[in-house]
């Protein structure tokens, strides 16, 4: 079949569709990988997955682990043919069959009849089967086991930038509650001193007040001066007059004096 054919593109949508519920169908397999393949002559999907289950009484609370993950989903083990793994891939292969039917595509299961063969030769060629299913299951498992040790592996390193990180984070927190507490107690200050500035204010508003009442006064009392100085120019400039006037009948009196002198002087000489 080809990738590209009207067959391929059909399977590709049956093989999306089957992985788009892969993940809700199985909560405890982790996928950190899913490749569809359609570069190759027949459309083929790959998951790669964590097996994993949580609130484990042994060790780790979260630990990886195929058979408790998978008994975790329901599938306990029973006989040999029936492992969890194996019910699992039953179960699996079952999805896909109802994702076929979806899209009007039936299941062919081949090889499940053997009409010619014997009893002793069917038992033989089952158990050859099942063996070679057990090596393809071990390889699997292999594969698996060898995936989630890179994948614990890539856990254990993304915890140790986590466990970094969160230190960081928590420096950064602390830091930040230092400065926040420093930028509370600056605040503080400042309110306090806000505070004396308020009142150091109200206080020279209560001193402008009483200044601009004196300054009022002032210029009241100026303004009386200027009005008395007036006054006082008034009456000095008439004192002057008065003064002149006073002057000049005393320079007349002087001059009278002089003559009656003169006068009483001759009348002297004469007796």
């Amino acid at each position: 079949m080809n990738a590209k054919s009207e067959d391929g593109l059909l399977t590709k949508r049956i093989l999306t569709e089957f992985m788009d519920e892969f993940q809700a169908r199985n909560p405890n397999l982790y996928v950190f990988s899913a490749h569809l393949h359609m570069d190759e002559e027949t459309p083929h999907l790959h998951i790669d997955f964590v097996p994993y289950i949580t609130g484990s009484k042994r060790g780790l609370d979260t630990r990886v682990s195929l058979k408790s993950a998978l008994a975790a989903e329901g599938f306990t083990g029973g006989t040999r043919g029936a492992t969890e793994l194996n019910q699992w891939i039953a179960s699996e292969k079952q999805e896909l069959a109802t994702v076929m039917e979806r899209y009007g595509v039936e299941w062919l299961q081949k090889g499940i009849h053997e009409k010619h063969l014997s009893v002793l030769e069917f038992e033989k060629k089952e158990r050859a089967k099942e063996v070679a299913k057990l090596d393809s299951q071990k390889q699997e498992i292999s594969s698996v086991v060898l995936q989630l040790g890179e994948a614990v592996s890539v856990k254990k390193q993304e915890l140790q930038n986590v466990t970094i990180e969160k230190e960081l984070a928590e420096e950064a927190t602390q830091k930040a509650n230092e400065e926040r507490t420093i930028a509370q107690q600056e605040k503080e200050v400042l309110l306090a001193d806000n505070q004396d500035l308020r009142m150091e204010n109200s206080r020279i508003e209560s001193r402008k007040d009483r200044l601009r009442m004196e300054n009022h006064d002032l210029k009241q009392k100026q303004l009386q001066l200027q009005t008395d100085n007036e006054e006082l120019e008034q009456r000095h400039e008439d004192l002057q007059y008065t003064n002149s006037e006073l002057q000049d009948v005393n320079d007349r009196l002087s001059a009278d004096n002089h003559t009656l002198e003169q006068g009483n002087n001759a009348l002297q000489s004469d007796n």
